[in-house]
């Protein structure tokens, strides 16, 4: 059962399937799909943005329960209705099952170098003679900032990230 931190939704009313339990796997909104792992183990379900934008919600985190009814379809297992999202249970991690990159030190103005929204990550530099500061699209998403470009001004927090500085706190400023 969900707690009290969990939200209906206004699914689209579509009957047949059958109710499933599980939680999102991943969900990449800029490719309007997803996975969820159900409770069931009867494989992986398909989840598209519109079937969760008709219940109400832009998109779900990794780590988060959802109820939803699911059928067969051509490549497999497929929401049709998604009708509870628990968030409570999004676990604080990235796709790869890495920790969150803890921010250290005081906040800081850069510039962005490059990022490429297709890849997922770009980087952002104080200027020459600095090395470069990796930046992750997860980082963006969490922090509400929809798009980097080249020469955009930023705020960060970097934290030590597998490879060197990453981007832990991003802030868009304006130009």
């Amino acid at each position: 059962m969900f707690d009290g931190s969990s939200e209906s939704g206004h699914g689209n009313g579509n009957g047949g399937g059958e109710d499933v339990r599980g939680t999102v796997k991943w969900f990449n909104i800029s490719r309007g799909f997803g996975f969820v792992m159900p409770l069931d183990e009867l494989g992986d379900v398909f989840v598209h943005l519109s079937v969760l934008r008709q219940a109400g919600f832009d998109a779900v985190e990794e780590g988060v329960t959802i109820a939803c009814r699911v059928v067969q379809g051509p490549k497999g297992r497929q929401a049709i209705e998604v009708t509870e999202v628990d968030r409570s249970t999004a676990v604080p991690v990235k796709s790869d099952g890495s920790p969150l990159i803890k921010a250290e030190g005081e906040a800081f103005v850069a510039l962005v170098k490059w990022f490429n929204p297709e890849k997922g990550y770009g980087f952002i530099t104080q200027g020459e003679d600095t090395q470069d500061i990796f930046v992750h699209i997860k980082t963006l998403h969490r922090f509400g900032v929809e798009q980097l470009l080249p020469g955009n001004s930023v705020k960060v927090r970097v934290g030590q990230g597998p490879m060197g500085p990453q981007v832990a706190e991003i802030e868009l400023l304006a130009d």
